[in-house]
């Protein structure tokens, strides 16, 4: 999964985290173009909504789900939704 086409076709999806001790749940809400990006031929984010209470640091995560295995760089946006938003960037 390296596309904004194979992301967008993931909206909805839940991804496990792989954690030193366990895992933890993720799930792809939105994909949206990098407008600087997009004029160059590609760049786009992807962000994730991740469980209220629990906590990602910023840094490089394996996510597994929808078929795919991808390493991702997450940083923590906030709050989002019902839980801590994360952003990978694309570009």
């Amino acid at each position: 999964m390296q596309s904004k086409t194979e992301f967008e076709a993931a909206i909805g999806q839940t991804f496990q985290v792989a954690l030193e001790d366990g895992s933890f749940a993720v799930k792809l809400t939105e994909v949206a173009g990098l407008a600087r990006a997009e004029r160059a031929g590609g760049g786009f984010s992807a962000v994730f909504e991740g469980p209220e209470g629990a906590h990602l640091e910023q840094g490089l995560y394996r996510l597994t789900g929808a078929g795919h295995e991808i390493d991702v760089f997450l940083v923590p946006i906030g709050p989002f939704g019902q839980g801590m938003g994360y952003e990978a960037v694309y570009t």
